[in-house]
């Protein structure tokens, strides 16, 4: 009789996702904050010129990796569509746009209404403490698991001790404080988990999730190119230069989903236990990171002033879509 509910009204007994099922649309519509999240560190950055504003980026844009990270691996433990798991997500996807919205003040304490760090923090420790606490629920019956997570609240606090304080000296020190928060935690969970006890029940949504992913990034690499390109009036040069974006992001495409993603698909399908996991870190949470980054590089030359030569910018625009697309999907 209970197995003829839907799966809403079932609650959490059957909330876990089964071996072959993939994304819910709710988590597909949780990862659209994120699209509205790296568009304003690439608009932090654009504003923010030199070697500093792309550190400022790049720290940004891991605590959102880490963050969305977390949640891949929160859904293939529970339904993010029922019962807990919705709250879950749902709280998240409140925090994570919260954060979103303070990207442009998060080195700002001066401005007018709350001050962006602090608020930067605060929905980063949130969204990290909703993770905590719906995963911590939803392993109540594995020991091995409740174990793991437990090993990686450590990390996350002595994150959250150097977070704050990063808010509280501010400038160059919250800039130092902040990367060796995030770079600190990332060692230690590397270091801790992989052959630790962690679970991946559906290879098909752990691979469907970072391919999603990468869709989205490319995506906004060409909607950012769309957005330069239109700031000025068409030329021959200025189309061919958009052209080329939208050749070069086909090819990445083709690259990632026809090469990349589905041998490596094949692979996580194949293995289990401590091997899963291990491919599951070194391939997708660690080896993602540098493809997904270049969302957070600089504004494209084509929005260059009008003063520049028309020559100048399309050339150097048509530099720029190659170096971005090359950077966002391979």
């Amino acid at each position: 009789m209970d197995g003829a509910l839907p799966a809403r009204a079932r609650g959490l007994r059957h909330a876990r996702p089964h071996a072959g099922e993939g994304a819910t649309t709710f988590e597909l519509f949780f990862d659209l904050v994120y699209v509205f999240a790296v568009t304003q560190v690439t608009d932090l950055i654009s504003h923010e010129h030199g070697a500093e504003g792309v550190l400022h980026g790049l720290i940004l844009f891991g605590m959102l990796w880490w963050t969305w990270c977390t949640f891949v691996w929160l859904g293939n433990q529970l339904r993010a569509d029922v019962g807990l798991g919705a709250v879950g997500f749902g709280l998240a996807l409140v925090g994570v746009f919260v954060i979103a919205l303070a990207i442009p003040s998060a080195w700002d304490s001066a401005g007018e209404g709350l001050p962006g760090p602090v608020v930067l923090v605060s929905a980063y420790l949130f969204v990290r403490l909703v993770h905590l606490v719906v995963y911590t629920i939803a392993a109540r019956d594995d020991a091995g698991l409740r174990r793991q997570i437990a090993i990686s609240r450590l990390p996350l606090l002595v994150q959250a001790v150097l977070l704050v304080i990063g808010v509280v000296v501010g400038g160059q020190a919250q800039t130092a404080l902040f990367a060796i928060a995030m770079l600190g935690e990332w060692l230690s969970v590397y270091l801790t988990s992989r052959h630790g006890s962690w679970r991946i029940y559906s290879a098909s949504h752990w691979t469907e999730r970072f391919e999603l992913f990468v869709l989205i990034v490319l995506g906004e690499s060409l909607v950012a190119v769309g957005v330069g390109a239109g700031e000025h009036p068409l030329t021959i040069p200025l189309l061919l230069a958009a052209g080329l974006g939208v050749v070069l992001a086909i090819c990445l495409w083709w690259l990632y989903f026809d090469l990349v993603a589905a041998a490596t698909g094949r692979r996580v399908a194949e293995l289990a236990g401590t091997e899963r996991i291990r491919i599951a870190f070194e391939a997708y949470v660690y080896g993602h990171f540098p493809l997904v980054a270049g969302s957070s590089s600089r504004r494209s030359p084509c929005a260059w002033p009008a003063r520049t030569s028309p020559s100048v910018r399309s050339t150097a625009c048509a530099s720029w879509v190659a170096w971005r697309s090359t950077s966002s999907g391979t």
